[in-house]
C-alpha cells in the first residue's frame, strides 16, 4: 500500500513463522550463532527427540561423550539429505524475510554477516537453521546481548 517504500522491520533471532516461498521485502530476519529460537519447529524439535534418543541408545553401549559427537558430526550429512529430499515444501517454516546468519569471530574480534538464500545447499548444510544445534552456548545466542555484541564487531 502508501507505506510499502517507507516500512521496514528487523527481527534478531525471530521464530521461523512463515512460509520459506515468502520473502516479504521490508522484513530483514537476523540468526546469531546457534540461537535455537529460528530452528525451533514442529519437525526439528521431532529430528532433535529422535537424535537423542539414538544418541543415548548408542552412547550407553560406547565411551561416555562419543555418542554427542557423532550425533553433531552426523548432522551436516543429514542436513544435506534434506536439502536433496523432498523436504522443502511451501508447509516447511522459516524466519520472515530476508534472512542472515551472524556470527562472532575470534579473528580482529570481528563478525560475519552471511545472507541465507531459500532453497539453497548452504542453508541447510552449512549453517543447519533446520537442525537445532546442541551447545553450550544455543540458550545465551538468543539474548539480545549477544545481538548487539555481535552487531557491534560488524
Amino acid at each position: 500500500g502508501m507505506y510499502k517504500n517507507r516500512v521496514r522491520a528487523i527481527t534478531l533471532g525471530a521464530p521461523p513463522v512463515v512460509s520459506r516461498s515468502l520473502v516479504p521485502p521490508f522484513v530483514t530476519s537476523l540468526i546469531g550463532g546457534d540461537d535455537m529460537v529460528p530452528r525451533t519447529t514442529c519437525d526439528s524439535l521431532y529430528e532433535l527427540k529422535t537424535r537423542l534418543s539414538t544418541t543415548l541408545k548408542r552412547s550407553a553401549l560406547t565411551l561416555p561423550g562419543v555418542g554427542m559427537l557423532g550425533d553433531m558430526a552426523g548432522l551436516a550429512s543429514q542436513s544435506l539429505k534434506h536439502y536433496t529430499g523432498a523436504a522443502h515444501d511451501l508447509s516447511s517454516l522459516s524466519p520472515a524475510g530476508r534472512v542472515f546468519f551472524i556470527k562472532a569471530r575470534q579473528h580482529m574480534e570481528g563478525a560475519s554477516l552471511q545472507r541465507v538464500l531459500r532453497g539453497n545447499w548452504r542453508e541447510d548444510v552449512l549453517w543447519q537453521l533446520h537442525q537445532i544445534l546442541l551447545s553450550n552456548r544455543m540458550n545465551s545466542h538468543h539474548s539480545i546481548a549477544n545481538y548487539v555484541a555481535i552487531l557491534s564487531r560488524c
